[in-house]
C-alpha cells in the first residue's frame, strides 16, 4: 500500500461502515507530513488504486478511504500470503467486554504484512499514550497488548488486533498503531469501541 512516502507499506485495515456505507481503512501516521486526504489507497499487487481518503484523525490514528475502480472492502480478514481466509468479522468488542479479558489473562492476535500472525495477552483495554505525532492529541482509550520484540515491526500499522469468538468468526477489539513508547514491545492501538463512539466508524 502507499504512504506518505517512497519506501515504505503498511497493513490494510479491516473494514470500516457508517451510515449504510462501507469503506477501506489503515493507519494515519503512515502518511507522515503529508495530508492523507490527497492519497490515494494502493494494493501492492494492483497498480490502480483501490480507495479515495476522505477523511483522516490523526489523534485517532486511522483514516478512511472510498473505494474506487471496482473494489470493495469485505469483512475476511487475509491470509499471510495476501490471499482471503476463512475468518470472518462478525462483531467488535465493547470497552467492559475487553475488561474482562484483561482480567482473564486471554490473548489478542493481529496478522500484519511484517510480522504476519503474532499473538500476546491483552494487557489493557483503555490505556493512554501521550502524544505521537506533531499535531497529534493525547491518545487515551488505547488497547494493549503482547510483550515481545516479534509482535509487531514498521509495515504492521493499519492492521486490526483481534479474537476468535468461533471456529472461523473473529471480534474486533482495535487497531495496530505501534509500540508503547513507555512500556518496551508491548503494542498499542485504538479499540474499536472508541472509534465507533467517537467517531461514528464500526467494523461490523
Amino acid at each position: 500500500m502507499e504512504v506518505g512516502y517512497e519506501t515504505g507499506y503498511c497493513t490494510m485495515g479491516a473494514q470500516l461502515n457508517k451510515d449504510g456505507n462501507s469503506y477501506f481503512s489503515t493507519c494515519q501516521h503512515i502518511f507522515y507530513n503529508d495530508d492523507p486526504e490527497s492519497r490515494k489507497l494502493y494494493n501492492q499487487d494492483d497498480d490502480a488504486a483501490i480507495g479515495d481518503v476522505i477523511e483522516s484523525y490523526c489523534t485517532y490514528d486511522f483514516v478512511v478511504a472510498e473505494p474506487i475502480n471496482g473494489h470493495t472492502p469485505t469483512y475476511r480478514l487475509a491470509n499471510p500470503n495476501g490471499t482471503l481466509s476463512d475468518l470472518t468479522i462478525v462483531e467488535q468488542f465493547t470497552k467492559n467486554a475487553l475488561h474482562d479479558k484483561v482480567a482473564n489473562d486471554e490473548e489478542l492476535t493481529k496478522r500484519g504484512v511484517k510480522t504476519c500472525e503474532t499473538t500476546g495477552k491483552i494487557r489493557s483495554a483503555n490505556g493512554y499514550i501521550g502524544p505521537v505525532d506533531i499535531g497529534c492529541g493525547f491518545r487515551n482509550h488505547q488497547v494493549k497488548w503482547g510483550k515481545d520484540d516479534g509482535d509487531f515491526d514498521p509495515g504492521d500499522s493499519g492492521s486490526i488486533v483481534y479474537q476468535k469468538v468461533g471456529s472461523d468468526q473473529v471480534a474486533v477489539a482495535g487497531t495496530c498503531n505501534g509500540w508503547d513508547p513507555v512500556n518496551k514491545y508491548i503494542v498499542y492501538g485504538q479499540s474499536a469501541y472508541s472509534i465507533k463512539n467517537n467517531k461514528g466508524y464500526t467494523y461490523i
